[in-house]
């Protein structure tokens, strides 16, 4: 093999790694949301009893990019009427703090943020979660209800403004909506 030849076959795969990493840079300009900036509301049941077994089933909401790991300058989640005689400690992915029923849940320049929610049959808890990333703001606000099917549960959404809900056996995922930061 000549020498010609060694050298291409080095400068090559180099010049398509410089090819992979400077792409991004130049389609998308500073400030702009990237489709990987966008994060998701993930609802699900886990199926299993809260820690102290003082309810049967649990759900989590976690927010997070479906598409990368952008860190957020801020992912906060604000619910109300949590059922206040269940132990709230340990279940958030932040820092948390409660008053009567209103639970807050948040941390700041972090990928991802859980919190995970006691489940009664037919009770219901309206979440609203905001994130900052640069300067773009993503929130989504909805009402869960947990109900006991027939078989298995169900969650039960409506989101903000919407005067319909909709059925999700187990699992709920949506995008969140955006908005230019004040």
């Amino acid at each position: 093999m000549g020498v010609l030849q060694r050298s291409a076959l080095v400068a090559i795969p180099l010049a398509l790694v410089v090819v992979i990493f400077v792409t991004p840079g130049l389609m998308v300009r500073p400030g702009e949301t990237q489709s990987t900036d966008i994060p998701s509301l993930i609802v699900e049941l886990t199926g299993d009893p809260w820690p102290d077994e003082t309810v049967n089933e649990s759900a989590i909401f976690y927010v997070r990019s479906a598409l990368g790991l952008p860190l957020y300058e801020n992912i906060t989640f604000n619910v109300t009427g949590i059922d206040t005689q269940v132990n709230m400690t340990e279940s958030c992915g932040g820092a948390g703090a409660w008053e009567n029923t209103n639970w807050t849940c948040g941390d700041s320049r972090v990928p991802s943020v859980w919190l995970k929610l006691p489940v009664v049959d037919e009770g219901a808890v309206n979440v609203t979660v905001m994130t900052e990333h640069g300067s773009t703001r993503f929130w989504y606000n909805a009402t869960f209800e947990f109900v006991w099917g027939p078989t298995a549960w169900i969650i039960r959404v409506t989101p903000e403004g919407e005067e319909n809900s909709f059925d999700n056996p187990t699992r709920f995922t949506t995008g969140m909506r955006q908005e230019p930061n004040p």
